[in-house]
Order: C-alpha cells, then sequence, then structure tokens
C-alpha cells in the first residue's frame, strides 16, 4: 500500500472572490471556507480509475473538523473525502495564518481497504480558476 504526498503554499493576495478582492486574512478563510465546503469540489484533483475527481468527489463521504495547531497565529483544518466503494480517503490538512493573506494544504491519500484501489493519476495540488476584473498582467504569488 502506497501513500501519496502532494503539497502546496499558496499565496492569495490581490485575487478576486465573487467580486471581491482577497487581501486579508479573514478573505482567505472564507475563500477556504467556501472551497473546502460539503458538496463542493475542492481546489485539487486526480484522476481515479480513469475519471476526473471533480465528476465524483462531492458524492463521497464528507467530514471536516478543526484541528489543534502547535503554531502561533494559525488555524488548522482537515478535510476528508473517502469513496465508500474502494476505501480510498482523501486528506487535506488546511493552514491559514492570522496574520498574512496566505493559506497552505496538504494532500494525502490512504487506502484503507485490503484490496489495491483504482489507478490514482495525474495529482493536482491546486486545479483552480482565478479571474481579474482589470485588463493587464496579473501576478499570481506562489512558493515552489
Amino acid at each position: 500500500m502506497k501513500k501519496i504526498v502532494a503539497s502546496c503554499f499558496f499565496f492569495i493576495v490581490c485575487l478576486t472572490m465573487n467580486g471581491g478582492e482577497i487581501s486579508s486574512p479573514s478573505d482567505v478563510k472564507r475563500w477556504m471556507e467556501q472551497q473546502f465546503a460539503k458538496g463542493k469540489t475542492p481546489p485539487f484533483s486526480f484522476k481515479y480509475g480513469g475519471k476526473n475527481s471533480d465528476s465524483f468527489i462531492k458524492n463521497w463521504q464528507y467530514a471536516a473538523e478543526k484541528l489543534p495547531t502547535e503554531k502561533p497565529g494559525t488555524e488548522k483544518f482537515l478535510y476528508t473525502y473517502t469513496d465508500k466503494n474502494t476505501g480510498l480517503a482523501v486528506k487535506c490538512t488546511v493552514t491559514c495564518f492570522n496574520d498574512f493573506p496566505a493559506i497552505e494544504w496538504v494532500v494525502n491519500f490512504r487506502n484503507s481497504s485490503g484490496k489495491n484501489t483504482p489507478l490514482i493519476e495525474q495529482a493536482e495540488v491546486i486545479n483552480q480558476s482565478f479571474a481579474a476584473d482589470e485588463k493587464g498582467t496579473t501576478v499570481l504569488h506562489h512558493a515552489r
């Protein structure tokens, strides 16, 4: 059984969210709550058994919880999406920063059954579109 880990440190600065600018930690937290809400397609993606995750993950078992954090000035959340048919659990740990408009998440895939799951491929830590209201150059800040 293999465990795949992907991570992304993602700065959200001066982007639009439903017509408004994302420029504060509270804006980022609100964006996170919308993106990782029950029944929504999360901002990461993968193919599972040849199908794109956005076609099925909204229907998987969903759980959300706030986690304790050891770092001051951060809030940590765990979002879990589980395929009851195959036992695949996709766990996304999300960290918000109280003093900077940024968010970080780590995606883990784990097989909780005794059988092989269908093939997992093309895992993308971020699969998200962002709109800019103004013409010109748009800069997306991120870390590698």
